[in-house]
């Protein structure tokens, strides 16, 4: 016969307390529970070579608390590895409470109590049944109760194998086993050299790092960092393609406090989980800080707390309205409120919080670190793209592709948000940053003035280069015929920064991008059910939606009957600001019979593409500008009108103020 079939009976755990003529006592328990309901009665089973049982037995009086899941190993230990005879186990418990009837009960670790008196009992060999009469119970906490079956997976240790030692490649984690390691040796994953392995313990049971340190990563003398990557997801936000994966970004300081620079998505769970406690290496964590409380960074925040029970957690007020709508943890009990400028002091870091609303929620902040110089930046520069070994910008330079990906994540998820961003960079440029640590995509501890040169850019909505992008709206290819001459033209007239993408084939997502990328955009689009190609009313949207502004476009319709395209382009681009618009429009019937109109269009083209863009200011009155508190949205004119509302957060006029920098 096994005995450990009895294990997978549905057991609780819980700390029976009696009272020995005034000297608290208790032990640990697994077998409890309800009789009957009213009256209510509860059975609880004690062994009889326990102290408590006789004190329960003599006095008739006890107190159940029901242990939850935050429970610590030492709880056992106090309660269930040592005799009440000889030891008094409630010495030094600072949460403990006394019941009505005289009683000592847990008020921490434990979700509930119940307190009674015995009326009647059951004898065994072993052990005693006793029958309860409740007289009172609380609720303590909505943690869930531990189980027998999440006490051995998770509480009581594993027996300590024998150590070996070994090497793990701190780029790709690969675990080579030895004492030594070659000085000459290779990695035969990543091909790094032997100077980029360090140290480690071995688990004789798989040889592998003790607690899965796979993906940790030390960056300075005193922060790790603990994300993870998805390679599975195929849209992000369930809207933008991943060929590359996405990241979900995380760290750890291990100060005099420790403290958790946000979570992370409940795709990479068990490894940020596995990652964070092996850093904390049974240290609490103090403090988990959160910069943004979107899903991809804040999902797991309700089991970190189920963790690490007293985490306190950093953020700003709008961050905690949106976490009471997300969770049902007590919030309230654990919730540090930070405001512009305020700092927390972690022992030899001071750590300063600066709000970034609508960058891209209106609860945003960033978290800058004034002793090392590290700037959190919540989701402001990241990047689509998992972490392929890499992690650091001194690791592995960003090239054209990053910068594609880097451009697509920012105008698609920030893009709408410029005049906000801008003053997010205009904060930052104030602060002495030596590494950038977002939560997507490398960490910049270089190429810093590279990444803000490209985020201006974007911020401004101004061109990073000159060039042309000619997003085509085709059925049958007549459309698509027109746009290739049109390049062509260009091309022979020395423009050959080209780009030629069918909307239909091609995400929105990409054609945003290169729209922020490029100085001259080119719209050739059929006509359709009385109005515009389908796909070429989607970019435009996305286009109109996301605020694009001073570009210089050309428009080109076709239509076999009643064309419509055009003007339909031209309601979608008519909120844009600063659009300049090229030569007159071409109309293509069908097919396109000579080329003079496009020619045209080259030709103008050219000629915008080589006149310096000045604007005649001399006479021009400096604008006012209000900022919204709320949001941060930016409102320029003379004066604001009263009835004002902010197009992003709908707040009034009166939370607005003028800004005088």
């Amino acid at each position: 016969m096994n005995d450990k079939t009895t294990q997978k009976l549905s057991y609780g755990l819980f700390v029976v307390g009696a009272s020995d003529h005034g000297r608290p006592v208790g032990c640990i328990v697994n077998t409890a529970m309800q009789q009957t309901v009213s009256p209510l009665y509860v059975s609880v089973t004690i062994n009889k070579a326990n102290y408590t049982h006789d004190v329960v037995k003599d006095t008739g009086l006890l107190t159940i608390s029901i242990l939850d899941e935050s429970v610590p190993f030492d709880v056992f230990t106090r309660f269930g590895f040592q005799s009440g005879r000889d030891n008094d186990k409630w010495d030094g418990v600072e949460d403990m409470a006394t019941a009505k009837n005289g009683t000592p009960y847990l008020t921490k670790y434990a979700n509930s109590y119940l307190s009674g008196k015995v009326v009647d009992s059951v004898e065994y060999s072993t052990h005693t049944q006793f029958i309860c009469e409740i007289d009172d119970a609380e609720i303590l906490s909505d943690i869930p109760s531990v189980t027998y079956a999440y006490y051995f997976a998770h509480i009581k240790p594993a027996p300590k194998p024998d150590k070996k030692s070994g090497w793990v490649c701190k780029i790709c984690g690969y675990v080579y086993e030895g004492d030594e390691l070659p000085e000459d040796y290779i990695c035969p994953l990543c091909k790094h050299p032997a100077s980029d392995f360090e140290k480690i313990e071995l688990d004789d049971e798989d040889d592998k790092p003790k607690k899965n340190k796979r993906t940790v990563r030390k960056l300075t003398d005193d922060l790790y960092y603990v994300g993870g990557s998805d390679f599975r997801l195929e849209l992000f936000e369930n809207a933008y393609p991943i060929p590359d994966g996405v990241s979900y970004n995380s760290y750890v300081l291990l100060d005099d406090k420790t403290v958790l620079f946000d979570t992370c998505d409940e795709s990479v769970a068990s490894t940020f989980f596995a990652n964070v406690d092996a850093v904390l290496d049974g240290r609490k964590l103090d403090y988990v800080i959160v910069n943004h409380m979107e899903p991809d960074h804040a999902a797991t925040l309700a089991d970190l707390v189920l963790r690490y029970p007293d985490v306190k957690i950093v953020s700003t007020k709008q961050a905690f309205t949106f976490m009471g709508q997300f969770f049902d943890f007590d919030i309230a009990v654990r919730q540090v409120i930070v405001n512009e400028g305020d700092t927390l002091e972690t022992g030899h870091h001071t750590l300063t919080f600066v709000k970034a609303p609508m960058v891209h929620w209106p609860e945003v902040m960033v978290t800058f670190d004034t002793t090392d110089g590290l700037l959190f930046s919540a989701d402001a520069f990241g990047s689509f793209g998992a972490i392929q070994g890499a992690l650091l910008t001194s690791e592995k330079t960003p090239d054209d592709r990053y910068w594609d990906e880097a451009r697509r994540y920012y105008t698609n998820i920030v893009g709408k948000y410029g005049p906000q961003v801008m003053n997010v960079l205009k904060k930052a440029s104030r602060l002495d940053i030596k590494m950038i640590l977002p939560l997507h995509g490398l960490i910049f501890d270089s190429h810093i003035d590279e990444l803000l040169d490209h985020y201006i850019h974007w911020a401004t909505y101004e061109p990073e280069e000159k060039g042309v992008m000619i997003a085509v709206g085709t059925i049958y290819d007549g459309t698509m015929n027109a746009a290739q001459i049109l390049a062509n033209e260009l091309a022979k007239r020395g423009v050959t920064n080209i780009r030629i993408y069918d909307a239909s084939k091609t995400h929105p997502s990409y054609l945003l991008s290169d729209a922020f990328r490029y100085s001259h955009l080119v719209f050739a689009s059929a006509s359709y059910n009385a109005g515009l190609f389908t796909s070429m009313h989607t970019f435009l949207s996305e286009l109109q939606e996301h605020n694009m502004q001073n570009r210089s476009v050309a428009l080109i319709q076709n239509g076999t009957w009643a064309p419509s395209a055009l003007k339909c382009m031209k309601e979608l681009l008519a909120p844009l600001k600063n659009i300049t618009y090229i030569e007159s429009d071409l109309l293509i019937k069908s097919r396109l019979k000579d080329s003079e109109g496009l020619e045209a269009i080259a030709d103008a083209i050219v000629k915008d593409m080589n006149e310096e863009k000045t604007e005649d200011v001399q006479d021009e009155k400096p604008k006012r500008k209000w900022r919204c508190k709320i949001c941060g949205y930016e409102y320029e004119g003379d004066e604001l009108p009263e009835d004002y509302v902010c197009p992003l957060c709908k707040h009034p006029a009166s939370d607005f103020e003028e800004v005088t920098e």
